[in-house]
């Protein structure tokens, strides 16, 4: 099983490597396997390609702009469903889900590692410009544009409420996801977020059985809960919720406007709105818990780093490259063995054993660098999501989270003051008012 997936893995990445190398060296012929596999036919892309990126990249912004509007000025949660569903359509089934904002943290993260990568335009547009747009007017590419969040929200039926204790444990997920998933495309080992993505089956109306599964435990699961994939797993929605933070114009409750009626709470299926608070702890106390977690964040971070160091040969045994290394070497020791198309490919070309050796100790060195500190990340992440989830803080009022509002505009239709202003934000922009 893990030589058939590294194989294919491996045969991804030499792909990879051969368009970011940007035609520079002549491309050499493919091998004649013995082993029976064919190679796929992979014909230039036409010139008029980059003419389509120009029109995504053009569309993505227009998208963008229009759900700003709407989220923000206009306030209409009717225009946002028909803007959500041109995005399923469009970047979603007509566009197979690529370019993928969430995707491209791997392909960002693989140029900046490796000089010989040349990373598109279109995908440095589409992980720039949601970040972007996300500074200035909050998460509007997850509430319109982004093809995966409007499909759950597309199909929630029936919300129901998560237990806010339940919901922080699994919002910690998408960070540690963050992390593995640049860690692995930074290796040169895999682009997991897409290997992985529930959503490709669906838009590609294809895939494996497990995938399947996947996609289909995904969509069901998104009928009753809000957004699962963007909330729990997606990792391009941690860098959001860092940049939504700093929004000027995003969904805001204005104290003088608001009825403490508690419906436009009950309303946002993704628990961004928060009520009421004023419990708080002591100041000796609140200090005591603080340098407790951080003191147990750190001998958890020093005890994985020194576990996962030990541990990280094992781990690069995951890499194609490595694994090719040891089929070679395993063919060398008993000829009788029947070549992998890995290992065919590369003796077909005529390449020195010692090269693959090289490339994989390279990898291993690489892997004891930097898996421990993924593993310091890890207990980095956990410690000081323990410490925000447990802070408390008083709130005389009713608040929106701006890094869980996903700008669907559900509150708004909850709200029994219709024709206020009572969400600031981009009206107050184009009324003149601060």
């Amino acid at each position: 099983m893990i030589r058939g997936r590294s194989a294919a893995l491996g045969m991804a990445f030499s792909l990879a490597s051969t368009v970011g190398a940007q035609g520079v060296q002549k491309a050499q012929p493919p091998p004649q396997f013995t082993s029976g596999y064919t190679v796929p036919s992979t014909p230039a892309p036409l010139p008029r390609a980059d003419v389509f990126s120009l029109v995504d990249i053009g569309l993505l912004v227009a998208v963008m702009g229009l759900g700003a509007w709407l989220v923000l000025a206009k306030r209409s949660r009717r225009e946002v469903r028909v803007l959500t569903l041109f995005a399923v359509l469009y970047f979603g089934f007509y566009r197979l889900g690529c370019v993928c904002a969430i995707g491209s943290i791997q392909n960002v993260v693989y140029a900046a590692a490796h000089s010989d990568y040349r990373l598109p335009v279109a995908v440095a547009a589409f992980f720039t410009l949601p970040l972007l747009a996300a500074l200035f007017f909050g998460r509007v590419f997850c509430g319109v544009a982004c093809p995966m969040g409007a499909l759950q929200d597309l199909v929630l039926i029936r919300p129901l409420k998560v237990k806010a204790q339940l919901d922080g444990l699994l919002g910690t997920i998408p960070y540690l996801y963050l992390g593995a998933a640049v860690a692995f495309a930074a290796l040169g080992t895999a682009f997991v977020i897409c290997e992985y993505d529930p959503f490709v089956t669906i838009f590609r109306i294809n895939g494996h059985l497990p995938m399947v599964l996947v996609a289909g435990a995904t969509v069901l699961l998104s009928t009753v809960v809000g957004r699962p994939y963007c909330r729990y797993l997606c990792p391009y929605g941690v860098l959001l919720r860092w940049a939504s933070v700093f929004a000027r114009h995003r969904v805001r409750i204005t104290p003088e406007e608001c009825l403490n009626c508690h419906l436009c709470a009950q309303a946002c299926p993704y628990g961004a709105i928060v009520p009421p608070s004023t419990g708080r702890r002591e100041p000796a106390q609140e200090r005591k818990r603080v340098l407790s977690i951080l003191a147990l964040t750190l001998v958890v971070a020093v005890a994985m780093g020194f576990a996962v160091a030990r541990l990280s040969p094992t781990l690069a045994r995951w890499d194609p490259r490595v694994v090719r290394a040891w089929e070679l070497r395993e063919e060398q020791e008993n000829p009788r063995l029947v070549k992998t198309k890995m290992t065919e490919a590369w003796t077909r070309h005529a390449r020195p054993v010692e090269e693959a050796y090289r490339e994989a100790a390279a990898v291993e060195r690489n892997y004891a660098l930097a898996m421990p500190l993924l593993a310091v990340w890890f207990a980095l992440v956990v410690g000081l999501r323990a410490l925000a989830l447990g802070f408390q803080r008083q709130r005389p009022e009713y608040e929106t989270d701006a890094g869980a509002c996903v700008h669907c505009a559900r509150c708004y239709v909850a709200c029994p003051v219709p024709n206020r202003p009572r969400y600031a934000g981009l009206r107050n922009l184009l009324e003149g008012r601060p």
